[in-house]
């Protein structure tokens, strides 16, 4: 006759060792991940990873986030990462999306890929201020890309845009620094110029935070 204790022992053993197996799985996932951005072989495992279990997937995302340079990403592992953003699993989507904050400098061709598939996202649904933060630190020139950033939360998160209780303000006060930066550059572009003033008229309408004081920059 099998005791109570030995159910619950048994049932104790098979959760750590899933657990475990979980964290192998990780682990490779990871390793397989950052020797992808240099060996072939490594690269064709990790697209093979990248559409199996959750725990293969995190590994690959931890990877993108915290130790493959940006910079001299593949181009399939970039792809990779791009659909991470939009993951079923909630937390993956937002761990892909942290990536963006590690954007190098003057990689425009990159920063607006990846910002730009960010922003269509789940992970900017989730938490549009960290693809916002991302897009506002990011040093170099991509005036198109900032303003779907800017147009896609004001179609999604408007509501925010006042409210002072949380993050949606500040994204809303940054965007608006940006889109009026835009525009102060825009002269020579009135296809561009006519998009800006249609979305600061959306933004006039949410009663974007910080708005009027960024148009009385722009006034002066």
């Amino acid at each position: 006759m099998t005791s109570f204790y030995d159910t619950t022992g048994a049932q104790a053993a098979a959760v750590e060792l899933a657990a475990a197996a979980d964290q192998a799985a990780q682990s490779a996932a990871m390793i397989a991940a950052v020797a992808g951005g240099r060996n072939p072989e490594a690269l064709t495992l990790t697209q093979n990873l990248a559409s199996r279990r959750l725990p293969f997937r995190r590994g690959i995302a931890a990877a993108l986030a915290q130790l493959l340079p940006l910079g001299e990403l593949p181009g399939e592992l970039a792809e990779i990462l791009i659909r991470f953003f939009d993951d079923a699993d909630d937390d993956l989507a937002l761990l892909a999306g942290s990536t963006l904050m590690r954007l190098p400098a003057q990689h425009d061709d990159l920063a607006a890929r990846l910002l730009s598939a960010a922003c269509q996202a789940k992970t900017f649904t989730l938490q549009p201020a960290r693809v916002v933060t991302a897009a506002d630190h990011y040093f170099g020139d991509i005036p198109g890309t900032m303003l779907e950033i800017a147009e896609r939360f004001f179609d999604l998160h408007q509501s925010q845009a006042s409210d002072l209780r949380g993050s949606g303000a500040h994204a809303a006060n940054v965007l608006g620094r940006i889109v009026v930066g835009i525009y102060g550059q825009a002269e020579q572009d009135p296809q561009l110029a006519s998009r800006i003033l249609n979305l600061i008229d959306a933004m006039v309408v949410a009663r974007s935070y910080g708005l009027e004081e960024q148009l009385a920059k722009l006034d002066r």
